[in-house]
């Protein structure tokens, strides 16, 4: 039985961070807080914002 629905891989790097998806496929984001932001939007990450 497999319970994993989607695997990610986050590769980060100064300008870039690229986050490859079983399912969505490459997606890349700034590294900086507008970034990060976009991930947890895509991601659908509810409250991600409050840890900035």
């Amino acid at each position: 039985m497999n319970k994993y629905k989607e695997t990610l891989g986050v590769d980060i790097n100064k300008d870039v961070f690229d986050v490859p998806s079983n399912v969505t496929g490459q997606h890349q984001y700034k590294n900086d807080a507008f970034g990060v932001l976009a991930f947890a939007k895509a991601r659908s990450i509810k409250g991600f914002a409050s840890y900035l």
